[in-house]
Order: structure tokens, then sequence, then C-alpha cells
């Protein structure tokens, strides 16, 4: 026996989106919404969203800044690289990778 609730609270009550639980042998499924954040930075992440932020915004100069500032020293840091550049999906790393490795040559995509 299933009891449906009434038409005017299937949609409005709960969100859609649930958390689910990955038992298909595939470590990162796309379709199961991503790699999964560390609890920690979820929680950051949550609470500087909650608000505005200086995401674009340098506080020190007052102007505009760069969201990648943000990140670019810790990742530096991590790899002891000189710099490092940060893209936020798999075709720019693939765009940037093929630029450097293939510079002056063809390439097939």
């Amino acid at each position: 026996i299933v009891c449906l609730p009434p038409l005017g609270k299937l949609s409005s009550d709960r969100p859609s989106l649930r958390l689910v639980l990955n038992a298909t042998g595939v470590i990162l499924h796309t379709n199961l919404g991503r790699a999964p954040l560390f609890r920690g930075a979820a929680r950051a992440a949550a609470e500087v969203a909650s608000g505005y932020s200086n995401l674009e915004y340098d506080l020190a100069s007052g102007e505009r800044g760069d969201r990648y500032a943000h990140c670019t020293h810790l990742v530096s840091r991590l790899t002891g690289s000189e710099s490092s550049l940060i893209v936020n999906n798999n075709a720019a790393a693939v765009s940037l990778a093929i630029n450097t490795m293939a510079l002056g040559r063809d390439v097939i995509v």
C-alpha cells in the first residue's frame, strides 16, 4: 500500500535533490552530483554563499579582483610551483594542456 500526499503538497514541501549512496562502483559518478565536498569545506562554502563575498573584489585596493586569486597560491604551495592557473571545467583544462603540449603543431580533435 502506498499513501500519496495531497496534490498540493507534492512539489512545494521538499526539494527534489536528495542525498544518495553511490554503490555503482564508479568513484566519481558524474550523474550523482560530481565529487562530494569534505563536510568542513561544504560548511565553509555554505557560510560564504549565504551572503555577499569578495569573490571578485580586492579588499586591499577596493577594485575588481580575480576570482582565482583565492586558490592559486594554495595550489602553488601544494605543488611547489612558481605559479598556477585554475580553470573550472574539464574542457578548459584540456584546451590549455593541448595548447601547451602541442605548441606550434597540429592537433586532431
